[in-house]
């Protein structure tokens, strides 16, 4: 998943959001992928929610059974360590390495935070 947000920009509302899920079996596409981080006091990630709502077929009929009924795939995440701050062409980053827990799985994973000076 990549966010980029507008300078200046202080919601969520002008955000550029995409995603792509990556297994071995064709997913179908992500339409409307959601982030939701809490920061810590220091202002860096603490906790992560991710939600991937997918494409769905074109018809506008309601759903025969419960079963039929479209669902996102969700992870969480939380930070682990004090995460790698640096500092490149004129851009402060901070890396923060995630626990990852979806699906009856965990996993690894980073979340990069970069900012302009």
């Amino acid at each position: 998943m990549l966010t980029l947000r507008p300078r200046k920009s202080r919601g969520h509302e002008a955000d550029l959001v995409a995603a792509a899920v990556l297994e071995p079996e064709s997913a179908p596409r992500v339409t409307d992928p959601r982030l939701s981080t809490t920061y810590d006091a220091a202002g860096l990630p603490a906790r992560v929610g991710l939600e991937l709502w997918f494409e769905t077929d074109d018809t506008d009929e309601e759903p025969e059974e419960e079963t039929e009924r479209q669902f996102p795939r969700r992870a969480a995440g939380e930070a682990v360590g004090p995460g790698i701050d640096w500092e490149v062409a004129g851009f402060k980053l901070h890396a923060a390495l995630l626990r990852w827990h979806s699906r009856g799985s965990d996993g690894t994973g980073v979340y990069l935070l970069g900012q302009r000076d």
